[in-house]
């Protein structure tokens, strides 16, 4: 299957004949989706016109993910956080210091309804496509990761509610020093959050297309262990997203790092049915500073296979064990292998849904080969059925 999207984050959100102008170059570029970004500030201020912005993106045939940015300092983001302010007691605490940090602690139950909330009412209140789980993660109480290598030892949170929370599943105080068992329960608890606040929009529309973007962990280059979203698995295997997606941050690194990542990415969604995504930042970049682009790749998947693929996906809503009635089928139909409860068809499995998905790629992104193809750039692979062949495939045509 070809690249389904292409997509650009909107920040500034406000006027509404300003964002129509915006979007515009947006189409003018190849865009077909904006991740707009909104605020606190925003949800507080500039509200009234949300709506208006949305619907004016989709006159122009631009899909809206909503991003949630820097609400409580627990995505990336700069943006100041009303609920840090009128929370200083649920904020995250470092281990090793006790120093408390400019970041709200997600596993209390003030900000998990705070950030619930927020959502919610986006999606009650405005015709946005989907949400996007921006970088969620913990604080850095010392050191940021870098290229160089090193995070500080200190982590967090280690806060009342985090250390009752540890107590309570392990038996015992929790350390100041990271173990497994701190490991496990951050990952935990940190997706608890997202998942919690998935599954609502997910009953409130199960049309909702729900990303999780996590950063490039677990690498030799930069650092990030300590971010909580480092067990890829787990992320990808939440039933209620859609896309698994990650981002890097330093445009120095080798072109083997971001290879190494996108087919990671790659072979991580597909581990679960799930459609992959990659993120690249252009911060203080200008057109000039972009290599030119000399190949866009296609990967065909015919249509009735995607469907096979898709409709024949089975999960169980109470553990999250995915299945597949071809591929990979439970041992008694119907019944999770894990924990024997009944496995479902989600609704935007459904094939009434996957052929409205694909309708919807055919009239407005498919059209896309056309503009790369009239500049003798376009270049087709078929889908094969491991992603290390369709790999294989994709760095052949595009040497050749």
């Amino acid at each position: 299957m070809s690249i389904k999207h292409t997509a650009v984050s909107y920040y500034g959100l406000g006027y509404v004949e300003h964002a129509i102008e915006d979007f515009k170059e947006m189409k003018e570029h190849g865009c077909d989706t904006v991740i707009l970004a909104i605020t606190e500030f925003d949800m507080d201020f500039w509200f009234p016109n949300l709506n208006n912005i949305v619907k004016a993106a989709h006159d122009l045939g631009l899909r809206v993910i909503a991003d949630p940015w820097g609400i409580g300092k627990y995505f990336g983001g700069e943006q100041v956080s009303l609920f840090l302010q009128n929370n200083i007691h649920h904020r995250q605490v470092s281990a090793y210091t006790g120093e408390v940090l400019n970041a709200a602690c997600f596993n209390t139950n003030s900000f998990r309804d705070y950030f619930k909330n927020i959502c919610l009412k986006i999606a009650k209140n405005t015709e946005v496509d989907g949400f996007f789980w921006d970088e969620p993660h913990y604080a850095y109480p010392k050191s940021y990761a870098s290229i160089t290598g090193g995070a500080g030892d200190d982590w967090a949170c280690r806060c009342p509610e985090c250390m009752k929370k540890f107590e309570e599943y392990y038996g015992y105080e929790m350390p100041k020093f990271m173990n497994d068992d701190v490991k496990q329960f951050r990952w935990r608890e940190a997706l608890y959050t997202l998942t919690d606040t998935s599954k609502a929009l997910k009953e409130y529309n199960p049309n909702l297309e729900i990303t999780c973007c996590v950063h490039a962990t677990l690498n030799s280059y930069y650092v990030t262990e300590l971010r909580g979203y480092d067990n890829w698995d787990m992320v990808a295997s939440c039933p209620y997203f859609d896309v698994f997606s990650t981002t890097i941050i330093n445009w120095s690194l080798p072109e083997s790092f971001f290879r190494e990542i996108t087919e990671r990415t790659v072979a991580m969604a597909k581990k679960y049915g799930k459609q992959s995504e990659r993120w690249i930042m252009g911060y203080n970049k200008r057109p000039d500073d972009f290599a030119q682009i000399d190949k866009v790749v296609e990967i065909f998947v015919p249509d009735e296979t995607i469907k096979q693929r898709v409709s024949g996906r089975r999960v169980c809503l109470d553990c999250g064990a995915t299945y597949h009635v071809d591929f990979k089928p439970s041992k008694v139909a119907g019944v999770c292998d894990v924990c024997g409860k009944e496995l479902v068809i989600r609704k935007d499995d459904q094939p009434e849904t996957v052929i409205s998905r694909l309708k919807t790629y055919h009239e407005q992104t498919a059209p896309l080969k056309g503009y790369y193809e009239a500049q003798g750039k376009l270049v087709t692979v078929e889908g094969q059925e491991e992603v290390a062949d369709t790999s294989k495939a994709t760095l052949a045509a595009i040497k050749g």
